[in-house]
């Protein structure tokens, strides 16, 4: 449970979204000197599933990381009734 944690990303700040693309900008970040960043994703919404593909990063001093324009993250979520 904690290594499923450590993987995942939270920041909280400001999203904004347009019809295909959500951007965040982090005011407090779980990694620390990334308050400021921006992460961008395009997103999806097919019934009951949400797509989110990160795919661009902005860190807080302008620069990109390594992988930007090389790599993406998919992460899918779906709505769940109890």
């Amino acid at each position: 449970a904690v290594a499923g944690l450590k993987s995942v990303v939270f920041n909280a700040g400001n999203y904004s979204y347009t019809d295909s693309t959500v951007t965040t900008k982090a005011f407090i970040a779980k990694v620390p000197g990334f308050d400021g960043g921006q992460i961008f994703y395009n997103y999806e919404i097919n019934n009951d599933v949400l797509t989110l593909t990160m795919f661009d990063e902005v860190y807080p001093d302008g620069s990109k990381p390594d992988w930007s324009g090389v790599w993406s993250t998919k992460f899918v979520m779906k709505r769940v009734s109890y």
